[in-house]
């Protein structure tokens, strides 16, 4: 008796819980895209009024396709001081993108630094 009365709850719950499991899958695995940045690289100016060029590649590793916020970054080795531009890309599933932009800084030595949020 106390077989079947379980064996009840059981196939009365699973339908719920197999809803939940598969609504948690989707959500991690497809609510998105995941960007990766990778090599960023800094371009000096080609002259004394003209702004540094600042370069990352960006990958999703997802499966979901969206719009990501890069936050690019210029720190002065010397003074710490950072200067800062934003930029927003849409990526697909798997893409690859090289996205570069311009920041205004004085002249100095810089370390280039990006970051990348979904959703933006």
């Amino acid at each position: 008796m106390q077989g079947r009365l379980m064996a009840k709850r059981v196939s009365f719950f699973l339908p719920f819980l197999l809803l939940l499991g598969m609504a948690a899958l989707w959500v991690t695995n497809c609510s998105g895209p995941r960007p990766v940045v990778s090599d960023p690289q800094v371009e000096a100016p080609t002259a004394p009024d003209k702004p540094y060029y600042v370069t990352v590649r960006v990958q999703n590793d997802s499966p979901g396709h969206g719009q990501v916020q890069l936050v690019f970054r210029l720190r002065d080795i010397h003074s710490g001081h950072v200067y800062q531009q934003s930029e927003q890309v849409t990526l697909r599933s798997g893409e690859t993108a090289v996205v570069g932009v311009d920041i205004s800084a004085p002249s100095g030595e810089y370390q280039p630094n990006v970051t990348a949020s979904y959703p933006p």
